[in-house]
């Protein structure tokens, strides 16, 4: 996971899945079928057993990268430092790539619960990548799909952070609204500063619009 320099919201998602992680491998290893009835005594017919390593990558691409790497590298032979044969995770997109092109190259399949960049659907550079939920473009295109199919609503006000993740998820509403009919208004913010979250705030509040993404 990525972890104690991210904050807020974006550490528990971290931390929750990797929760989430250990206990669907503890299920697997005890045969619990609590949360999913298949697994029901699946260590009776089954000798395979799971074992995780949980590392910080502090959101942190080269640490992750490097972090990965030392595991590759340890000796094939060890039982109390095994060699990776599955990753789960990160949790941001930056990270989740660079770790996907060394997962591609060393055939490790990897899944992320939270990771939403569009780039990683690309099966070339990323083969063995697969994540549980959208990317940000089917994020976008649900959310004003929502607005305008449930609640009919045709105008609506868009907040978001001015950066990378921000802006790619703006283009992708954007996209959506123009297909749905949707009027959009965007403002972005600066995740860094509380006096510009309040001023763009204030922005949306003049539209008059009464639904925001």
């Amino acid at each position: 996971p990525d972890g104690q320099r991210a904050s807020g919201i974006g550490t528990e998602i971290a931390y929750a899945g990797s929760v989430g992680a250990l206990l669907a491998m503890h299920h697997f290893n005890t045969g619990n079928g609590t949360v999913i009835p298949e697994l029901e005594g699946i260590n009776n017919r089954c000798n395979i057993r799971l074992t995780t390593e949980v590392v910080d990558t502090a959101s942190s691409g080269i640490s992750a990268v490097q972090s990965l790497t030392s595991m590759l590298t340890r000796s094939p032979m060890s039982l109390s430092e095994p060699q990776p044969c599955a990753i789960f995770g990160s949790q941001v997109s930056a990270v989740t790539l660079r770790l996907a092109s060394l997962a591609g190259a060393y055939d490790l399949p990897q899944v992320s619960s939270s990771a939403m960049d569009t780039a990683l659907n690309n099966p070339v550079q990323y083969p063995t990548f697969a994540r549980s939920h959208t990317d940000v473009a089917g994020f976008g295109e649900m959310s004003v799909s929502y607005l305008a199919e449930n609640l009919g609503v045709k105008h609506a006000g868009l907040f978001v952070p001015n950066d990378s993740y921000g802006l790619s998820f703006q283009k992708h509403v954007l996209d959506a609204a123009r297909y749905h009919g949707v009027e959009i208004i965007a403002v972005q913010y600066l995740e860094t500063s509380e006096e510009d979250i309040i001023v763009n705030l204030r922005a949306l509040k003049k539209t008059g619009f009464n639904y925001f993404i």
